[in-house]
């Protein structure tokens, strides 16, 4: 699970940042503070939905973490990005299965509202890689599903592949498996964390 999700923009800063405000408030999201930021040309958009944030709260005053969602958008290296960090890894951190299950459906909903005000469509993987051992029953059980379900994928074994081995931990800091990385063209790759057949068919459009 990645800590956070960016997109490209087809708009510069200002543009990406009228467009975020215009479809937070159609989406029943209220923008309740910005910042400029003197980091060259950035801006902070803080928002959040109130009725979320009141079921949030009442499940616990931690989801106070949670709340607003903050929207970086930015000029990086000649494009517009925006993005956020992930709801969903605070969520998990929570030790609460409600919680957890509101922070991914915020985490889905601004993903919504980025690629909407990036003017970008759905992310669509363009390649995948699974990294894992020769004896682990779970790579084993995720790779047949993978090919029960036709996704093509690249299958690297890090007990034999020592440098792949190290550049899983460096990108990930995981050290088990499997591990599944999911490349995109306008996005940086996303990491699957053992065997999550959920988050898998999430990313990889499984029905």
């Amino acid at each position: 699970m990645n800590l956070s999700y960016f997109r490209k923009s087809k708009g510069g800063v200002k543009e990406t940042s009228e467009k975020v405000r215009k479809l937070a408030a159609e989406m029943g999201w209220q923008v309740v503070g910005e910042s400029d930021l003197s980091v060259g040309e950035a801006k902070l958009i803080f928002a959040l939905r109130p009725e979320w944030a009141v079921e949030a709260i009442k499940a616990s005053s931690s989801a106070v973490a949670l709340l607003p969602v903050s929207i970086l958008i930015k000029e990086e290296n000649g494009q517009t990005v925006l993005g956020m960090g992930n709801p969903a890894i605070m969520g998990d951190a929570f030790g609460s299965q409600e919680l957890a299950e509101k922070a991914l459906a915020m985490e889905q909903e601004v993903r919504k509202l980025i690629d909407g005000a990036a003017g970008a469509g759905a992310l669509t993987p363009t390649k995948t890689v699974v990294y894992s051992t020769t004896t682990c029953p779970y790579c084993q059980m995720e790779k047949a599903y993978l090919d029960e379900k036709g996704v093509k994928y690249e299958n690297i074994m890090v007990d034999i592949n020592q440098e792949a081995a190290r550049e899983m931990v460096k990108r990930t800091g995981q050290m088990g498996v499997p591990v599944t990385q999911v490349e995109y063209d306008d996005a940086e790759p996303e990491y699957v964390i053992g065997f999550d057949k959920e988050r898998l068919n999430k990313l990889l459009n499984i029905k």
